[in-house]
């Protein structure tokens, strides 16, 4: 039989283990290991100005991303090679990974990831890459640019893109060779527009939004074309509210909207010291919207020796004007 002591030291040793595996990340199985000769970085300014640096055939670059992305679909960097990369077809390789570990920094040189994009330089002198951010960012091909056909994985607010020679012994010219990058964002064509709604009484109850009369999603800011817009929200607890908004692109739009409860409103025009009953019930004001429950009332008005009575049927979400007249019977008298 094992000894107290002996088990106690094989159940911190077994501890230990379970707490060494737990802190190594976990890397997956396609991901593959490289370092890079050097790190240079290009940060991305969401004003739009185009920041430069020079890489290294077997540099890293670092993508900095901006902390507002709102109108930041993706990337554009552009590449001026020097003349013996420009007359050499394929001669560097670039590549995206996603899961990069650890976070890219240029002080560390070595990393991990799995390798997403890639493809090769040369044959050029210069070269026009659009790297797309989101999923449903809208870039068309054309002949001026090479456009990444997936979407990078930032991490930290980072993107590693990785150079390096094709050729397993590279011209020694090459490595000295420095390429030079420029970057900016490639801003969205769409307007952002957040909806505020105001609920009465301070409860929140659900309404759909509708964009042009389509059902648009759960999420109360927009991203819309620009443009004129209807915007319509219906309720079962409120009355239907349509606003009619214009968007520009790239810019930030607001709109406030009161809901209003669906509980019918009555509204009286009287001349002055006429007494209102709904029901029997004398209304002590009518300068403003009385509520009243849907279906039928008896409504009577007093004025002085005058009396009226009239029948309204009501419904929710709807408003009526109720306009009380005395009518006046001027004769001209005979002699």
């Amino acid at each position: 039989m094992k000894s107290i002591k002996l088990i106690f030291t094989e159940g911190i040793i077994k501890a230990s283990a379970i707490l060494c595996l737990l802190l190594i990340p976990p890397v997956s199985l396609n991901a593959e290991s490289f370092k890079a000769s050097g790190i240079v970085t290009v940060p991305i300014s969401a004003s739009g100005n185009a920041s430069t640096a020079k890489a290294g055939i077997n540099d890293c670059i670092i993508i900095q991303l901006p902390e507002d992305m709102t109108f930041i679909d993706g990337v554009e960097l552009s590449f001026k090679f020097p003349t013996e990369i420009a007359m050499t077809k394929g001669a560097v390789a670039w590549s995206f990974y996603d899961g990069v570990f650890p976070s890219p920094t240029e002080k560390n040189l070595d990393y991990s990831g799995v390798k997403t994009a890639s493809g090769t330089f040369g044959n050029t002198y210069s070269l026009n890459m659009r790297i797309p951010l989101k999923k449903d960012a809208n870039f068309k091909k054309d002949n001026y640019s090479f456009l990444v056909q997936s979407v990078p994985e930032a991490v930290d607010g980072k993107i590693l893109m990785r150079l390096q020679p094709t050729a397993k012994n590279p011209d020694e010219r090459f490595s000295s060779l420095q390429i030079k990058v420029s970057g900016k964002p490639l801003f969205t064509n769409k307007g952002q527009i957040t909806i505020d709604a105001n609920y009465p009484d301070g409860e929140k109850n659900p309404y759909t939004l509708l964009i042009d009369g389509s059902i648009s999603g759960e999420s109360e800011t927009l991203f819309l074309s620009p443009g004129i817009h209807t915007l319509s929200l219906v309720s079962d607890y409120y009355r239907n509210e349509q606003r009619t908004v214009t968007i520009e692109p790239g810019k930030r739009h607001s709109l406030r909207i009161n809901l209003k409860s669906i509980i019918p409103e009555l509204k009286f025009t009287a001349p002055d010291g006429t007494r209102v009953y709904i029901d029997g019930n004398h209304i002590p004001s009518i300068s403003g919207p009385v509520q009243v429950t849907q279906g039928e009332h008896s409504l009577r008005f007093i004025f002085g020796n005058y009396e009226t009575i009239k029948t309204l049927t009501v419904e929710n979400g709807r408003t009526y004007s109720v306009s009380i007249f005395l009518d006046a019977d001027i004769t001209e008298e005979g002699n």
